[in-house]
């Protein structure tokens, strides 16, 4: 048997639809995961007896790593592991410690789901609607937004709450990109979202960080950042090199001209050169303190010449 964790975004999601449809996988065994659940859903399709386990679109953290290797080495199963975020590099060799891990990362890669193409499930003759997911992929992680139905998605999975992603994946699963359920929701939530996005546009704070122009917003949990951004370039307001998106528990950093993996990385986080995060394990209090980090952390990678 096998099983399937997945990132809950367009990209994981296409992922694990890939997956499935590929390998057979029954949906009773996948997980939508984000990266702090990753060794729960380890440990529980574990104890379902899974052979295999197939990770995509998620990096850990090395103390996550460090736990699956620890039970894996207990219950030994084949993992493979297929990701395009830049890694933390303990976690990386914790990982590259057990021999039943396949690594399979490419942090030049556009998307996980383009990477599993290329790898993992070369050979195979994907339907012609997984192609268009990967295409959607590629266009929400490198926000490119050549795609109206790339939006739309971003939206229905940041409002929705599980039920909704694991909706999204029987959908695609099954060969409707944007089944008409998914639009009746979109219509339900676009309103409030958009009003969402006006009230963070106005906690916008403008800060001149070792000469980039950095932007903090302090938006609500349920609107994705890449939307804020776009909203905020659209309506000529608050632009800037670094868009920072202060949350509860964590930071979500974007930009067009910064590679953010690398600052993100530098304060502890990860991600892709055009969106990144970190994660913190208490709530957001000391926000002075972050933008000291953020200053810090660009003044090393972009030294003055």
């Amino acid at each position: 048997m096998i099983g399937i964790i997945s990132h809950w975004d367009i990209d994981g999601i296409a992922s694990a639809a890939m997956l499935a449809s590929s390998l057979g996988v029954s949906r009773e065994r996948i997980r939508l995961s984000s990266t702090t659940k990753i060794f729960d859903y380890f440990r529980e399709l574990r104890k379902e007896k899974v052979a295999e386990i197939y990770i995509a679109d998620l990096n850990p953290g090395h103390e996550i790593a460090m736990q699956i290797v620890k039970e894996n080495r207990k219950h030994p199963v084949n993992v493979h592991w297929v990701d395009h975020h830049l890694w933390d590099e303990e976690a990386l060799e914790i990982l590259r410690s057990s021999p039943n891990i396949e690594l399979i990362l490419s942090p030049s890669s556009e998307c996980a789901s383009k990477l599993m193409s290329q790898t993992i499930l070369r050979g195979y003759e994907l339907p012609l609607h997984m192609q268009d997911l990967i295409r959607l992929a590629e266009d929400d992680d490198t926000f490119s937004n050549k795609y109206e139905l790339t939006s739309k998605w971003r939206i229905v999975l940041r409002w929705g709450d599980w039920s909704i992603r694991y909706r999204t994946l029987e959908s695609w699963i099954d060969g409707y990109i944007w089944p008409p359920w998914a639009q009746s929701y979109y219509e339900q939530a676009y309103k409030e979202y958009r009003e969402l996005m006006e009230e963070a546009v106005n906690t916008a704070e403008i800060s001149l960080l070792d000469e980039k122009k950095v932007a903090f917003l302090y938006p609500n949990e349920k609107v994705h950042p890449g939307d804020l951004q776009k909203y905020v370039e659209e309506k000529g307001e608050a632009r800037a090199d670094v868009y920072v998106f202060m949350y509860k528990k964590g930071i979500s950093l974007r930009s067009k001209t910064i590679d953010v993996s690398l600052l993100a990385k530098a304060m502890g986080g990860g991600g892709h050169k055009y969106a990144a995060g970190v994660n913190f394990k208490e709530p957001l209090e000391d926000k002075e303190g972050i933008k000291s980090r953020i200053a810090s952390a660009l003044k090393k990678l972009y030294p003055k010449k």
